[in-house]
């Protein structure tokens, strides 16, 4: 008889699988800044190309658009009773696309493709009318994108952004911070061209480098507290590192997450959800063999959504 793989080495090698495939990035961001941090950190859902060439890499689910306002109108398509409606194309969607192959218009977008023509996606979600520009002056926080004439609505890096402005954790321009170290960032680095005296506070992190001394790197691409431990009592829903007297701040398997909890999208711990079938699961399907809801996705390699559902990064979000 066949043996089966227990659920925690399936769980740890898809993780694992999806570091090397989400977090590839970050080992050349590593390799840039000479820093010799773990390898299998958290930020999750970028282009491996815009993340090659630059460390200010906004959270997982950032698709980088050329494209809107920051203000554009939102609109809205969903039905009367709070579904979407049926579509066979963008026209009944409000400006969504439809998803044709669940035959029912989008309601969120993730990059500008879930936007009808002439929309684009922000980084709310929301699709949003387009903007002309020459410059960044008609642009708000973002900047212009010169290439094609149109103001950016997302970014995934600080050029992205206008002047006075910066890319943070969430694929939104916001207020930079100047600094000359870390004392004013939060427990964020100060980042400082080569050879400055003085720079802008991150607002997100690929490794425990980016982040102020005292803090670490967590799950999500978050600058946490190092917190001491001896059990995993201080650290849930982490796990305790023993072998550094140190709470877990991300994991890459579920044994690095406190009882009662698994490693989920973004490299975060997440509750554990009991199942029989799909239907007692949200977003994702049923682990059947191991009676847990899974808890990340893959793209192509381990599409664990539901049919309402479709992978971005590594979660299941809705269509």
């Amino acid at each position: 008889m066949q043996r089966r793989t227990p659920i925690s080495k399936r769980l740890g090698l898809a993780l694992l699988l999806a570091c090397l495939v989400a977090c590839g990035s970050e080992r050349q961001v590593k390799s840039s800044d000479g820093a010799a941090a773990d390898a299998s950190l958290a930020l999750d859902g970028q282009t491996t190309d815009q993340a090659a060439s630059d460390s200010h890499i906004s959270d997982a689910t950032i698709a980088v658009d050329s494209a809107s306002p920051k203000d554009g109108a939102t609109i809205d398509s969903t039905t009367a009773d709070g579904g979407p409606p049926p579509c066979s194309d963008p026209s009944p969607c409000g400006g969504f696309a439809c998803d044709t192959q669940a035959g029912k218009c989008r309601t969120a977008c993730y990059q500008s493709t879930h936007c009808a023509s002439g929309l684009t996606c922000d980084s709310q979600n929301r699709c949003v009318a387009k903007a002309t520009c020459k410059d960044d002056s008609t642009c708000g926080s973002y900047a212009c994108n010169s290439a094609v004439g149109e103001c950016r609505s997302r970014c995934s890096r600080r050029e992205h952004c206008s002047a006075g402005y910066t890319c943070d954790g969430t694929g939104a321009c916001v207020k930079a911070t100047s600094c000359v170290d870390d004392s004013v960032c939060q427990g964020y680095g100060c980042d400082k061209p080569a050879n400055a005296t003085s720079g802008v506070c991150r607002t997100s992190c690929l490794v425990a480098q980016h982040c102020a001394s005292g803090s670490t790197c967590g799950g999500g691409g978050i600058c946490v507290k190092q917190t001491t431990c001896t059990d995993n009592s201080p650290c849930s829903p982490y796990a305790c590192d023993s072998g550094q007297g140190a709470c877990r701040a991300f994991c890459t398997q579920p044994s690095h997450c406190d009882k009662g909890f698994t490693c989920g999208a973004a490299f975060t711990c997440v509750k554990i959800e009991v199942c029989k079938t799909d239907s007692d699961c949200s977003a994702y399907k049923c682990d059947t063999n191991g009676g847990q809801c899974h808890a990340f996705c893959l793209p192509v390699i381990a599409n664990n959504c539901q049919p309402t559902h479709f992978c971005n990064g590594s979660a299941c979000v809705p269509r």
